[in-house]
C-alpha cells in the first residue's frame, strides 16, 4: 500500500492539506473542520483538533484513546481488509463470500401456511357438518324444545 492509511468504514481520513504533529500524533485541520465529518456543538472549539492514526510496522494501527474494545475492532477490520484483499488478488474481484446464513425457503414457506389454513377450513366444515347432523336428529326423534323466553311470565309483585 500507499503512504495512506487504509480506508476503514466508519472513519474519516484527515483532509490532505492538515499538519501532522508525529511526536503526539494529532492533526491540526487548516480549514477548521474535516469534510463529512459532523461535529456537535461542544466539540467546536478556537481551534479545532482531530486524532489521527500512527501506522505501525506489522500493519496495525495505533489508537490514542485507551478504549481497549475500539482497538480491538480496528484491528479486527484490519484484518478483514487484508484477507479479502489477498483474496481477491488471487481470485478475482467476483469471488466474494457468500453469507454464511442461509436463504428462506419462501415456496416451503407457502406451501405450509396453505396447508394450514385448508386443514384448518376442512376441521370447521367438519365440525358444522356434525352439529347439523345432531341438529336433524333431534328434530326426528322429537326431542326438541320450546325455546322458553324468560319475559312471558311478568315477575310477581309482592306489596306489603
Amino acid at each position: 500500500m500507499n503512504d495512506k492509511s487504509p480506508l476503514i468504514p466508519g472513519f474519516v481520513r484527515a483532509p490532505q492539506k492538515a499538519t501532522i504533529n508525529t511526536q503526539f500524533s494529532i492533526a491540526t485541520v487548516k480549514n477548521g473542520g474535516i469534510p463529512g465529518v459532523v461535529r456537535t456543538a461542544s466539540n467546536i472549539q478556537g481551534k479545532q483538533k482531530t486524532k489521527s492514526r500512527e501506522k505501525r510496522a506489522n500493519g496495525t494501527v495505533q489508537i490514542p484513546q485507551n478504549d481497549e474494545l475500539t482497538k480491538q475492532a480496528v484491528d479486527e477490520i484490519l484484518r478483514e481488509t487484508r484477507t479479502s484483499k489477498t483474496q481477491t488478488e488471487q481470485n478475482g474481484p467476483t469471488a466474494r463470500k457468500r453469507c454464511p446464513i442461509q436463504k428462506t425457503n419462501k415456496r416451503f414457506l407457502n406451501r405450509t401456511i396453505i396447508s394450514a389454513v385448508n386443514h384448518n377450513n376442512r376441521e370447521g366444515r367438519k365440525v358444522k357438518q356434525r352439529s347439523k347432523e345432531k341438529l336433524t336428529e333431534h328434530v326426528r326423534k322429537g326431542n326438541v324444545q320450546e325455546p322458553s323466553r324468560k319475559d312471558q311470565n311478568p315477575p310477581i309483585i309482592v306489596i306489603d
